[in-house]
Formats: C-alpha cells, sequence, structure tokens
C-alpha cells in the first residue's frame, strides 16, 4: 500500500445522480433565494388550508417553489400571485362553459 492512499475507502462510484445536499431545484418565474420564504406549514396556515393542498398545488405546478435538497420554501407573495391567475384562468373557464349551456338551452326551445 501506499502512503498517500487512505485506508479502508474505495473509489466511489459515479452513479450519473448528484447528492441531495447540492441539489438546488427552482420552480416559477424569477425564483430569488434572497426573498422572504416561508415553509409548507407556514403556507398553509396563511392560506387556510392543510399542506396537502399545498403539496397538490406544487404537483399540478400551481404555484413557484424552491427545493434545496429536501427543504422546500415558498415566497408568499409569488405564491398568491400565482393562485390569482389561477383563479382568474377559472373565471374565463367558467364564464364559458355557461355562455355554452345557455346556447344548448336557446338551441332545445
Amino acid at each position: 500500500m501506499q502512503d498517500n492512499e487512505p485506508t479502508g475507502t474505495q473509489p466511489r462510484k459515479k452513479t450519473g445522480r448528484q447528492p441531495r445536499g447540492n441539489v438546488i431545484q427552482l420552480y416559477g418565474p424569477t425564483s430569488d433565494l434572497n426573498a422572504s420564504s416561508v415553509t409548507i406549514e407556514e403556507l398553509a396556515e396563511l392560506h387556510r388550508v392543510t399542506t396537502r393542498t399545498v403539496r397538490n398545488w406544487m404537483r399540478g405546478r400551481l404555484i413557484p417553489f424552491i427545493r434545496i435538497g429536501r427543504v422546500l420554501r415558498f415566497n408568499p407573495l409569488k405564491v398568491q400571485s400565482a393562485l390569482n391567475r389561477f383563479e382568474r384562468q377559472e373565471e374565463t373557464r367558467g364564464e364559458l362553459v355557461s355562455q355554452k349551456g345557455s346556447d344548448l338551452n336557446a338551441v332545445s326551445r
């Protein structure tokens, strides 16, 4: 054994994935790590929903979030803005559905 080799260690295998501690994932427009951020529990409390609902919003890509390893953070202002945009889209979609329904009623008469 040579002097410069550590004892009892083997070289690391390359698995093609990054270690969890170094992973930073950003989702959302211009996510900023320096902005005020809240945890998933705090965000759920702010919006008076469960953490499961917040996770569903994340899964559906309705809200922006920052993931650093296993830690999730949310910018409350950006989340509120995203939810407002989604709400406006739903209102527009509802108006279209009600217009189609009224057109069908006019035809059936």
